[in-house]
């Protein structure tokens, strides 16, 4: 899998203001991108960080054998 994240509306003459080129220079780009895009970019990672929980879980329980989570 290759992320591309805002790429496409780069490439493609979308209106879409690009992090500072130090930034960009230092892969930092996404930093820039949180924050001026912070709604869009808490709903993304809220919702990564709420299925692997739900995976992790899952996956500590068929482990645990129905004891608990145990180490």
């Amino acid at each position: 899998m290759i992320a591309v994240g805002a790429a496409f509306k780069f490439y493609s003459g979308m209106d879409v203001k690009r992090a500072p080129k130090w930034m960009v220079r230092i892969y930092l780009e996404f930093i820039y991108r949180l924050f001026f895009e912070l709604k869009k970019q808490l709903k993304r990672c809220g919702w990564i960080v709420y299925t692997l929980l739900k995976i992790f879980m899952k996956h500590g329980e068929e482990n645990a054998g129905g004891k608990g989570l145990t180490t």
